[in-house]
């Protein structure tokens, strides 16, 4: 029997799309929202996606970020955007890295994007359809990760510059302002041929 999930999920990288990307952050000292990340996300909550953080966190197996801090800083990341009436409904992190310096953690994993193994597990958790929902991510192997998914991907780049016949855009609210434009335009065109 095949189940049919009727969720969709915009898929987030943590470092570089919602908040500046510093190395092993390990600090809520140091962390710094991406300008607009607020107003992305809450526009998120407010068209039925659900908003799903994805991201590689090879700090914890070098030894430069404990659980506790990666948990510190997430619970931070929600707390302040709660005030602003957003929300991220769960973080999926990937604590291994191959050559880790903590042996628990030297593991060649499916969890460790380009690999898609988060996203099955938060689709699994979130009834999430992942051909209904976007990944938006910094790097290559975060649009590779939401290829490998299934998802709808979408590049964030300061340069702006395009690859191939693909923009890149500048910030998730721009990412964000299209797909939500493009899904209401689909829905008054199917309203239209009724």
């Amino acid at each position: 029997m095949i189940i049919m999930h009727k969720n969709k999920a915009f898929f987030l990288d943590r470092d570089g799309v919602i908040i500046k990307n510093i190395p092993y952050l390990n600090t809520i000292e140091e962390l710094e929202f991406l300008p607009g990340i607020e107003n992305a996300i809450r526009l998120i909550n407010e068209s039925g996606y659900k908003c799903i953080v994805i991201t590689n966190q090879s700090g914890v197996a070098r030894g430069l970020v404990s659980l506790d801090e990666l948990e510190l800083i997430h619970k931070y990341i929600n707390k302040s955007l709660r005030k602003h009436g957003a929300i991220i409904d769960a973080f999926y992190f990937c604590p291994h890295y191959p050559s880790a310096k903590i042996a628990r953690y030297a593991v060649n994993c499916d969890c460790r994007k380009p690999r898609a193994g988060m996203f099955y597990q938060a689709a699994k958790d979130h009834k999430v359809d992942l051909s209904n929902s976007v990944m938006v991510g910094d790097k290559s192997i975060d649009i590779a990760a939401g290829v490998n998914a299934g998802c709808e991907t979408y590049q964030i780049s300061n340069s702006g510059v395009f690859e191939g016949n693909k923009p890149v855009y500048t910030s998730l609210k721009q990412v964000v302002d299209f797909v939500l434009t493009r899904k209401q335009a689909s829905k008054m065109v199917t309203a239209e041929d009724q």
